[in-house]
């Protein structure tokens, strides 16, 4: 496995805008880990899937399927308990550098 995708499944409708404050807390300490990967040159991609189903995604480079294992065992959101996680092999095909807002 060159890339992984790790989907979040959301665990409600509109999850981003009905947050407890518990869930909101998972996020930012997220928001930090994934921070900690594009810095380590790991992240590729990340952000929810916005409308009423907000499925997050991430997809990052990794070694082997055992690194991308260990990598989201450390995801704070699906750690804690306040949303699913799976992983999938992915396959990068076309990526623009600087296509953030």
């Amino acid at each position: 496995m060159s890339e992984g995708a790790f989907l979040m499944p959301p665990p409600r409708d509109d999850f981003i805008a009905t947050m407890s404050a518990a869930e909101g807390t998972a996020f930012h300490a997220q928001a930090s880990w994934l921070r900690g990967l594009l810095a380590d040159g790991v992240l590729i991609a990340a952000g929810p899937c916005l409308g009423m189903v907000n499925t997050g995604i991430a997809i990052f480079e990794v070694a082997d399927e055992e690194h991308a294992r260990h990598i989201v065992a450390e995801e704070p959101v699906t750690s804690g308990g306040h949303m699913r996680g799976g992983l999938r092999q992915y396959r990068l095909a076309v990526c623009c550098a600087g296509a953030t807002k």
